[in-house]
């Protein structure tokens, strides 16, 4: 079951955006970072994708990371062959290990799995 929600009824039930700067922070030092990090809560996003909010399990600091719908299926999955993952549909509140890129000044989600 789709369990992404508007941003309305995100704030109507206390999640605050703005707690969630975008992951760029996280790349200041390298490019290329694996972390482990709770989703929190996730969100529509005006263009086709999704916003997915998620808090660093080591600094607990909260970020968000822009998921794009897959232009050759219309699936909310990384781009990646190996992508499992449906982020309509996975679950929040859980450990994830994350690979992020920066690509064009922007953070990029390259590889995601549930780790508990």
């Amino acid at each position: 079951m789709r369990n992404v929600t508007t941003n309305n009824a995100a704030v109507e039930n206390g999640l605050i955006h703005e707690f969630y700067p975008f992951a760029t922070f996280l790349l200041e030092e390298e490019k290329d970072i694996q972390i482990l990090a709770r989703l929190d809560f996730k969100t529509w996003a005006k263009f086709p994708g999704i916003h997915c909010y998620f808090t660093e399990i080591e600094t607990q600091r909260g970020f968000k990371i822009n998921l794009f719908q897959r232009k050759k299926d219309g699936e909310y999955k990384l781009d990646n062959k190996d992508s499992i993952v449906d982020f309509t549909t996975c679950p929040t509140g859980r450990t994830y290990r994350l690979n992020i890129s920066l690509k064009n000044d922007m953070p990029k989600l390259m590889y995601i799995e549930i780790v508990e």
